[in-house]
């Protein structure tokens, strides 16, 4: 008798990447979209966020994850009572040390830069150093950085049925009630409460419609009882909600104009739809993204501060009118918009680099 067939051998075990990144709302966002295009490529996914902010991050899913991509957490090494929302904590947890978010893909080190720091702090010892930015407009990064591979920019927030990795529910309902001025912070920003209160007065004074971003932990409790009176005030051209859909929202075409923190993925968002900025950094790189925006790339305003670093209700509505008045600036953004929608398209740049990037690991699998 001839000797039995030999079973199939299985399939290999698709490539594994395990992604660590610096514990905030921030720097979850921007790891997404790889993420589950290397998914989409036949990867799996190890996604590592500290315990705190996974239970976070589950809580805001709309439904299970999808099977190659898994949401893991460890400990952060910080007692349980420790304020994580503290810039100023001391870390002990080794990955909120690191200045850039990295993949680890067979072991080989791949580091993504979310931001555009245009100095010496990128990571050149990683073999692979991605950006979610686009090569067609300048940047300083790429003197300091030859080897930066850009893929962006890349939004998370619109895939459906996907893991996102927001830190807050999102108010859906505000897509019905659009604007033409959107004000965002960001995940950090914090306003005093007399700050706070002259924002307020400044977007009711403009006379233009706004949706305005209050996170729950954006300025002292003691604020809220303003807060209910100035919603009660501007009702039916005015709307404040805790957290919002900000890619979908920033698509609209009501929305003309952006105020925002000037934080890496706000700017990417906003660039992506055309949209002009209004620039209110609040700390780290977000000054140096406000250069690129009012001074690089010319398409945006900073808000000034008078002499007690105040920005006033005047200087807000001055700055919208004259945003919102200036055709070149409006234009400039336009033109942006259609640049990064060439580099992500087929054959765009963005696009080649990603796909390279990925036949590239897949070599040493």
């Amino acid at each position: 008798m001839g000797s039995l067939p030999s079973p199939p051998l299985p399939p290999p075990p698709p490539p594994h990447a395990l992604v660590l990144h610096f514990q905030a709302q921030g720097h979850v966002i921007p790891l997404m979209e790889p993420s589950h295009r290397l998914v989409d490529r036949g990867f799996s996914i190890t996604f590592v966020n500290t315990d705190f902010d996974h239970a976070s991050v589950v809580a805001s899913l709309p439904g299970p994850t999808r099977p190659l991509l898994r949401l893991v957490s460890i400990p952060d090494g910080l007692v349980p009572e420790a304020d994580r929302n503290n810039l100023e904590r001391p870390h002990s947890f080794p990955l909120m040390e690191a200045s850039l978010i990295s993949f680890i893909i067979i072991n080989k080190r791949v580091a993504f830069d979310y931001t555009t720091r245009g100095n010496k702090s990128i990571d050149t010892s990683a073999e692979w150093v991605l950006c979610n930015f686009f090569s067609h407009v300048e940047s300083p990064v790429f003197k300091y950085a030859p080897k930066i591979c850009p893929i962006g920019p890349r939004l998370s927030g619109i895939r459906p049925s996907k893991p996102v990795g927001r830190y807050w529910p999102e108010d859906s309902s505000c897509e019905e009630w659009l604007s033409v001025v959107y004000v965002a912070f960001g995940s950090f920003t914090i306003f005093d409460p007399r700050q706070f209160k002259e924002l307020g007065l400044g977007l009711e004074m403009m006379g233009r419609r706004f949706l305005w971003v209050v996170r729950p932990d954006l300025t002292k409790k003691a604020n809220m009882a303003f807060s209910e009176e100035f919603e009660e005030r501007v009702t039916g051209r005015g709307r404040m909600v805790g957290w919002s859909p900000q890619q979908r929202v920033l698509t609209h075409p009501s929305v003309v104009c952006f105020m925002s923190h000037c934080g890496w993925n706000s700017i990417m968002e906003g660039v992506t739809n055309g949209l002009p900025f209004l620039c209110w950094p609040y700390f780290a790189d977000q000054f140096l993204n406000e250069s690129y925006i009012c001074d690089l790339w010319k398409v945006g305003l900073k808000l000034n501060k008078d002499a007690e670093g105040m920005v006033t209700k005047e200087e807000i509505g001055a700055k919208v009118e004259a945003l919102l008045g200036d055709g070149e600036v409006v234009g400039r953004a336009l033109e942006l918009k259609e640049i990064a929608a060439m580099s992500i398209a087929k054959g765009g740049s963005s696009c080649d680099n990603f796909n390279e990037f990925v036949e590239s690991m897949k070599k040493v699998a």
